[in-house]
């Protein structure tokens, strides 16, 4: 069939204030007034920005970040549900994880930040590459690593929190969804693009978003709703009202702008970390992917010995060196991208070889 013209998109809806950050820079967006229903939204959310103060992003809920895991599957298997980031690393969820792409993932790769965040670089890589070599392999979309979680062929996966817990609610008692210690709730930010073809029309659903029916939906459990028919959405409303007005009507338990997480994020340094992230995840597995599971069974298998295990779970890089490294891949052109991911391959490649020479299974 003959299809007509394709339209720009008139709103970038979801994604964290680093992405709307990005497009505002470039003019991609455009200011709109919300004084008016925005005024009694606070300006931060432990720390990071809940609008853009020229008035081109809007956070209209709120996330958290955490683990998806199935609770009647680690039963059968005896191996102990996971309650923090660490245990994902763990020598019991070897080739058990459903792990997606950062480059593909946000939420997957938020979570890989957060880690970053509570531990350090040093602590965080360590805990990044064992998570990693636990994955089977790398998933395409979150989707995919969650619905692997749901059949069993995982066992536990990174989740956003409404992912996590709207897969708990079909599952009939198989599933369950922990935010970690050291999780962060952060804002899911929309924007009007400059591209819009209407919009009048596009302002008007920022509007409905950010009014009272807009934010019962986000939050209100949908047995609890009035001529608003569509299914429990498990975000945190932005809105600090419905906390006390719905409490009891909530379909999540937290309050998040009273709650500690666990984790207060530098959304500069945040924002960095990300980019870092998917060059790095990239080298890391990719091409080498079989090789660092080799190479960390082998550890298993040795006893942990302690210099080997030191060798696979030091990052090759100070951090310095990987926001660097990142930099310089989101700058670069395709033939400049494959010459410097070919480069930082060859580094993670060499350091598996090693730990592999070292327990003496090469």
């Amino acid at each position: 069939a003959e299809q007509g013209p394709r339209r720009a998109p008139d709103v970038l809806f979801g994604g964290g204030v680093a992405d709307h950050k990005l497009l505002a820079e470039r003019g991609r967006c455009i200011s709109l007034n919300l004084d008016d229903i925005f005024g009694s939204i606070p300006h931060d959310i432990h720390g990071i920005p809940t609008h853009d103060e020229q008035g081109r992003w809007y956070a209209t809920g709120l996330s958290s970040f955490g683990i998806l895991y199935n609770a009647r599957s680690c039963q059968a298997r005896s191996i102990e549900a996971p309650a923090t980031w660490e245990d994902l690393a763990d020598p019991r969820f070897l080739s058990w994880l459903g792990i997606a792409d950062p480059a593909a993932s946000g939420s997957n790769r938020q979570c890989m930040m957060l880690i970053l965040q509570k531990h350090g670089w040093e602590k965080g890589w360590s805990i990044i590459i064992r998570v990693l070599a636990n994955t089977r392999a790398l998933a395409g979309r979150s989707s995919i690593a969650l619905s692997q979680v749901e059949s069993g062929v995982s066992l536990a996966a990174f989740a956003v929190n409404f992912d996590g817990l709207t897969r708990v609610e079909s599952s009939q008692g198989s599933l369950a969804y922990i935010n970690p210690p050291g999780t962060a709730v952060t804002p899911d930010i929309i924007s009007v693009l400059s591209t819009s073809n209407d919009k009048a029309i596009a302002k008007e659903f920022v509007r409905y978003v950010l009014s009272d029916q807009g934010q019962e939906l986000w939050g209100v459990k949908e047995s609890r709703r009035t001529g608003i028919f569509a299914p429990t959405l498990y975000h945190y409303p932005v809105n600090p009202a419905l906390y006390t007005e719905r409490a009891a009507d909530l379909s999540v338990q937290e309050k998040p702008y009273d709650e500690n997480f666990g984790l207060r994020l530098d959304p500069d340094e945040a924002r960095a970390q990300s980019t870092a992230i998917t060059p790095l995840v990239r080298a890391a597995t990719g091409q080498n992917h079989i090789k660092l599971q080799r190479a960390w069974e082998a550890v298993i298998k040795a006893g942990m010995p302690e210099d080997a295990l030191k060798e696979l779970i030091t990052p090759p890089f100070d951090e310095d060196r990987a926001l660097e490294i990142g930099r310089k891949f989101a700058q670069a052109d395709a033939m400049e991208a494959v010459k410097l991911m070919n480069e930082w391959s060859g580094v993670f490649a060499e350091k598996y070889d090693k730990v592999l020479q070292m327990v003496g299974a090469e």
